[in-house]
């Protein structure tokens, strides 16, 4: 059975990030910020109650060429502020083996 994550799920989902995360298969996650993005969740449930999965969406644009399109240039990374760093620092392809792709818009 599929429903809305609840409050009480939230250390179990933050278990099984982290065991996700430690194989490399995705990024980890704080406490704090799954309690933060609850609402976006999702949990499935085994016959017996047990949360054996669960999902997310927090929806963004990943598509360089729909932000060219309006207007947005490629950019170094350096040149944004820190605070734009905060999924980085928790990604294990940073700094090294950063894949993403930084972009600006003048006002």
């Amino acid at each position: 059975m599929l429903r809305k994550a609840k409050v009480s799920d939230v250390k179990v989902i933050h278990r099984m990030i982290n065991l996700s995360s430690n194989r490399g298969e995705m990024l980890p996650r704080s406490l704090m910020g799954l309690y933060g993005n609850l609402r976006d969740f999702f949990v499935y449930l085994d016959d017996d109650g047990s949360i054996t999965g669960f999902c997310a969406m927090h929806i963004f644009w990943e598509q360089t060429e729909f932000f060219k399109s309006v207007g947005f240039v490629v950019t170094d990374k350096s040149e944004l502020p820190e605070k734009v760093w905060s999924d980085c620092i928790n990604c294990p392809k940073y700094p090294d083996f950063c894949d993403e792709v930084a972009m600006i818009i003048e006002p």
